[in-house]
């Protein structure tokens, strides 16, 4: 299967990683406005590098695009490739209110396409164990749990360090 990534950051290089263990996928493309990330992800993959979402879906003919771009715009960038007709595997979270993630819903449907969010944690073997402890109650009923899950910190001007951008 033919993929486009949008956004060249750390996440994108553990998805193409993955889709090279699949061993099912083919990164043909590869769009961030930090044309150098771009280019420098896209080289070993042999695809195509892009400084826009919006070059990227006028050159390329991807059947399933993969959307790694920071959490603010990824209601943006999946409304662009949902509208184009292309199959979207979308980054968390899909979006940032009920309303965007009902349009971006209702446009698949209407489209026709395959549209997927990676809510991966579930899946993550700590989550998978507290799920059965709250189910199979092997110490009895569960009272109260508090978690704290922590993200390294970032450069000075990363979109993580604005509150508007991370809601």
């Amino acid at each position: 299967m033919k993929v486009a990534l949008i956004g060249a950051g750390s996440i994108s290089s553990r998805h193409i990683t993955m889709m090279k263990e699949i061993g099912e996928y083919q990164v043909i493309a590869i769009a961030d406005p930090v044309f150098s990330l771009a280019k420098e992800l896209a080289e070993p993959c042999g695809a195509k590098a892009y400084e826009s979402i919006d070059n990227l879906l006028e050159d390329c003919q991807p059947e399933l695009v993969d959307i790694c771009s920071p959490a603010y715009l990824h209601y943006e960038h999946t409304l662009k490739c949902l509208s184009a007709g292309l199959n979207v595997f979308c980054e968390k979270p899909m979006t940032h209110t009920t309303e965007e993630a009902d349009e971006l819903i209702a446009l698949a449907k209407e489209k026709g396409v395959f549209y997927m969010v990676g809510h991966v944690l579930r899946f993550w073997p700590e989550y998978e164990f507290l799920k059965k402890m709250i189910y199979k109650q092997p110490y009895g009923r569960l009272r109260y749990a508090l978690f704290n899950r922590q993200y390294g910190t970032h450069r000075p001007g990363s979109w993580y360090m604005d509150p508007e951008k991370c809601k």
